[in-house]
């Protein structure tokens, strides 16, 4: 094949022979242009991937610390709740924070200030009241968090609103999951410096690693 090829361009004249190696010049400088451009546009569009994953990944690195704190909390949040000791009984803290917390007190009928342990006046009352926080469908199974509540009031006496705060911020600074989430409390008419808690819900989360299947 190489052999007819020489014999046939021997025997074209100057002119044709001419055309014939111009022609095979361009040919090929549009192969090789051709095939730098394809190198080229393929590295560009490298070099573009990388960028964009640079970027990316520089965002990831900004908000990496911020996830994984969040999620280390949660992780804790979740452990403490499945660990929580008064899954079952909120009252206590509450109760462990009035034991702990001297009032000045009346009852309608006096005039002078009683002084006594906050429990003395402040009692619970009711049957624990416990919710599932998510609602399932039918049959559906997995665990499930509870709310579970206890009320407390004061059955009698007026207590000074200043020992009031005293013992709303003790059981706000104890290291548990239970929380006042209601708070009825009334000033007292004759003395607006004394108040009665009409109300108080003590709430926690409970957790129950449910195995079986459940109906709504």
């Amino acid at each position: 094949m190489k052999t007819g090829l020489t014999g046939s361009f021997g025997r074209m004249n100057e002119r044709e022979r001419t055309l014939v190696t111009l022609l095979l010049g361009i040919l090929s400088l549009l192969i090789i242009g051709g095939g730098i451009w394809y190198v080229s546009s393929s590295l560009n569009d490298k070099e573009q991937r990388i960028k964009k994953n640079q970027k990316s990944w520089s965002k990831i690195q900004k908000k990496a610390s911020a996830y994984l704190e969040k999620r280390a909390q949660r992780e804790a949040l979740t452990a403490k709740i499945k660990e929580n000791p008064n899954a079952e009984s909120p009252d206590s803290p509450i109760s462990q924070a009035a034991v702990r917390t001297r009032v000045r007190y009346r009852t309608a009928s006096s005039t002078e200030d009683e002084t006594a342990m906050l429990n003395k006046i402040l009692h619970p009352t009711g049957d624990v009241i416990e919710r599932p926080l998510i609602t399932k469908g039918r049959r559906k199974t997995g665990p499930q968090y509870y709310r579970v509540a206890k009320q407390f009031n004061m059955k009698r006496g007026f207590a000074q609103v200043d020992d009031l705060w005293k013992f709303l911020g003790t059981v706000e600074d104890q290291n548990e999951l239970v929380f006042v989430s209601k708070l009825h409390l009334v000033r007292w008419s004759r003395d607006p410096d004394y108040a009665q808690i009409r109300g108080l819900t003590a709430s926690t989360i409970r957790f129950e690693e449910t195995s079986e299947e459940e109906e709504e």
